[in-house]
C-alpha cells in the first residue's frame, strides 16, 4: 500500500509503503535502490530510477517436539 496514492510521485517526495504478506508469509524486508529498510511499514524519499522491492519469507513451521514417555520417570 502506498500513502498517498497517486500515479506518479514527484522526485523527492515522501511516502508511507506498507508491505502486505500473503497468508504463510512474513515480511522480511524493502530492498529500494541500494539501501535496505527492515521497517513496515516505511517511509521513503522518491528517488529518480530506484526501485523497490518487498521481500518476504515463507513462515516455517516449528519442528515438532518429540518425547520419549518411557524415559520420563
Amino acid at each position: 500500500m502506498l500513502d498517498p496514492e497517486m500515479d506518479l510521485y514527484p522526485i523527492g517526495s515522501d511516502i508511507k509503503v506498507t508491505a502486505a504478506p500473503e497468508e504463510g508469509y512474513e515480511f522480511v524486508k524493502w530492498i529500494y535502490g541500494e539501501a535496505e529498510l527492515t521497517t513496515n511499514p516505511a517511509t521513503i524519499r522518491v528517488i529518480e530510477g530506484a526501485t523497490l522491492t518487498p521481500i518476504f519469507a515463507v513462515i516455517a513451521e516449528p519442528e515438532p517436539l518429540m518425547i520419549d514417555i518411557e524415559s520420563v520417570v
